[in-house]
């Protein structure tokens, strides 16, 4: 509908600054984030759930409790601002956090990767009872899951632009 649209999609972890204009728009865990001059709408809630590979269950054996969770790997996912996903499990008590982390990363696909090929226990989104990673994995304490929402962000004075609406 609109062929002039030109999309440059930055893809990270880094927090742009809308007032700035470093991006038209963004999208956001947790909350638009604390400019006042930001606009935003939560477009989507996100649950995530543990996971493991096969290999590692076969090696290590599956947690049955969040309190046996600490004596297992795990894959940890630095987002926003530098926080780890495993922060983002509605138990921010480190007890319910692995002692060990064994792989640590910034990029999802590297994340993804190391959860599959059993580094450790790492938390993933679901989609209708499934994870996109595919068949190599197994869901943990399928009971702890933990809701995130994301929200479409971008500068109050590009409210009425019919370029950013589009």
């Amino acid at each position: 509908d609109h062929p002039d649209i030109q999309f440059d999609l930055g893809i990270g972890f880094r927090s742009f600054n809308l007032a700035q204009r470093e991006a038209d728009i963004a999208l956001r865990w947790s909350s638009p984030g604390d400019q006042n001059s930001l606009i935003a709408r939560k477009v989507a809630s996100v649950t995530f759930g543990m996971f493991a590979s096969k290999s590692y269950i076969q090696k290590r054996g599956a947690p049955k409790t969040l309190e046996e969770l600490r004596d297992h790997d795990g894959v940890s996912l630095t987002i926003m601002d530098g926080q780890s996903l495993w922060k983002h499990d509605n138990y921010d008590k480190n007890e319910h956090i692995p002692k060990r982390m064994t792989f640590t990363t910034d990029s999802v696909w590297a994340y993804d990767e190391a959860i599959g090929n059993g580094f450790g226990i790492g938390m993933l989104p679901l989609c209708n009872d499934c994870t996109f990673c595919g068949d190599e994995l197994v869901r943990i304490l399928p009971n702890v899951q933990h809701q995130e929402a994301l929200y479409l962000v971008s500068h109050e004075d590009l409210r009425r632009s019919q370029r950013i609406r589009a």
